[in-house]
C-alpha cells in the first residue's frame, strides 16, 4: 500500500551505527532500524498462481503459472513450494476445487498464518496483493523479525511493506510483486526488478505476526518514518 508520508528518503546516519557488508550491499542498523540500499528481484512467493505443474508446451509451468517452476526448486529438492510430507523431497502439493487457484502448487511464504492449514494457499502472504520484502538470514541475526513493518522509497515512490519472507545468503533486495508495482518497477518474477536505487527501511521489533491490516502498517509506519526526521527547531 503506497505510503502518503512523503517522498524518498535519504536519512544520515550516525557514527554509532552498525554496519555490515552483504555481496555489494551495505546494511546499517542504528538503534531499532535498519537500513539498506540495493536493487531489488521480484518475488513470487506465497502468490496461489506463482507456479503451476508442467504441462504441454509448458515444461516449466509457465504460462499459466507467474514464475518459472524451476525457481521453486526441483524434483527431490523442492524448497519453494509445499510438499505432501513437508519435506523437500516429497511431492508437491496442488490446489485443489475448494481452493483459491485450483490445479497450482501452494507456494510459502516465511511468514505465516498459523491458524491455517499448511496445505492452505491462503495461510501464506500473497505476493501479487501485499507489498512485501524478502531479507537474508544475516538480516535476522542483525534483529529483523519476519513481520516487522518497513519504509520502502525509489525515487519519489514510497511504500509501505512487512518482512514476509527469508532469502537465501549473501542477496538483498528482493521483495513481492504488489510492492514493485507500487514502486514503479516492472513486477515480473520472470524479467522484472532493478539494479539500484531501491532504499529499505526495517522497524525493529514491530511485529504483530500474519495476518495483520496493511491500512494500519501504513499509518504505522508513517509516524515511526516522521519520528526518525529531526524538527525545524532541532
Amino acid at each position: 500500500m503506497p505510503n502518503q508520508a512523503g517522498g524518498a528518503r535519504t536519512p544520515s546516519t550516525p557514527a554509532t551505527s552498525t554496519q555490515i557488508r552483504i555481496g555489494k550491499v551495505t546494511v546499517y542498523k542504528t538503534g531499532d532500524v535498519v537500513r539498506y540500499t540495493a536493487g531489488f528481484a521480484v518475488d513470487a512467493d506465497g502468490c496461489p498462481s506463482a507456479y503451476h505443474p508442467p504441462a504441454p508446451g509448458a515444461p516449466h509451468g509457465r504460462p499459466p503459472g507467474l514464475d518459472d517452476l524451476r525457481n521453486a526448486g526441483s524434483p527431490g529438492n523442492w524448497y519453494g513450494l509445499v510438499t505432501g510430507d513437508g519435506k523437500r523431497t516429497g511431492t508437491p502439493v496442488v490446489q485443489v476445487s475448494t481452493d483459491v487457484c485450483p490445479g497450482f502448487y501452494v507456494s510459502p511464504t516465511s511468514l505465516q498464518d498459523r491458524h491455517r492449514q499448511i496445505k492452505d494457499p491462503r495461510r501464506y502472504v500473497d505476493s501479487k496483493r501485499v507489498p512485501y520484502v524478502a531479507v537474508p538470514p544475516e538480516l535476522l541475526a542483525l534483529g529483523v523479525k519476519l513481520g516487522d513493518f518497513c519504509d520502502v522509497a525509489r525515487g519519489a515512490k514510497v511504500c509501505s511493506a512487512i518482512v514476509a519472507d527469508v532469502g537465501p545468503r549473501k542477496k538483498v533486495g528482493e521483495g513481492s510483486v504488489a510492492l514493485a508495482q507500487a514502486l514503479g518497477i516492472p513486477a515480473s518474477p520472470i524479467n522484472g526488478g532493478c539494479d539500484g536505487g531501491v532504499s529499505v527501511t526495517i522497524f525493529l521489533r514491530t511485529s504483530r505476526g500474519w495476518p495483520v491490516d496493511m491500512a494500519e502498517v501504513n499509518l504505522a509506519v508513517a509516524a515511526l518514518q516522521a519520528a526518525l526526521v529531526p524538527s525545524s527547531g532541532s
